[in-house]
């Protein structure tokens, strides 16, 4: 996975919705216009958010989305790989067998440990650390 505009759309709505408090769901259109994610990505990605479990979206005339959990209890990385699939720097570290030349590359520990080293952050990073309300 190379981080893409959805990565960074989903990151951003989680910390609109970190940012509010409360139980109440908060609609797409609200979402869309406090986090500044356009509506038709967003959509998408909310759904697939809530597939992860890290939202409760809430049906019928007042419905919306509310976080799972608590903001500090949400990673990053928990964002980031329900949004975009496993968070991997190259090629040959997202398992594929794409690369025919793994075994002999001197490259490859240092990608391995430049991902590893990234995830750690993602991982350490919650929700509450990046909302200006925490």
């Amino acid at each position: 996975m190379q981080f893409t505009r959805k990565g960074d759309y989903a990151l951003k709505a989680m910390a609109y919705l970190a940012e509010i408090k409360g139980t109440s769901p908060h609609t797409i259109d609200e979402i869309s216009e406090n986090s500044h994610v356009p509506r038709h990505f967003l959509a998408k990605i909310l759904k697939d958010l809530t597939r992860a479990n890290l939202l409760i979206a809430v049906k019928g005339a007042r419905g919306g989305y509310t976080l799972a959990r608590r903001p500090s209890e949400i990673s990053l990385l928990e964002v980031i790989e329900a949004s975009v699939g496993p968070l991997a720097l190259n090629l040959c570290l997202e398992g594929t067998g794409r690369c025919s030349e793994l075994s002999t590359c001197g490259l490859y520990p240092v990608w391995q440990k430049a991902s590893k080293a990234l995830r750690n952050v993602f991982e350490s990073t919650k929700l509450s650390s990046i909302s200006p309300k925490g």
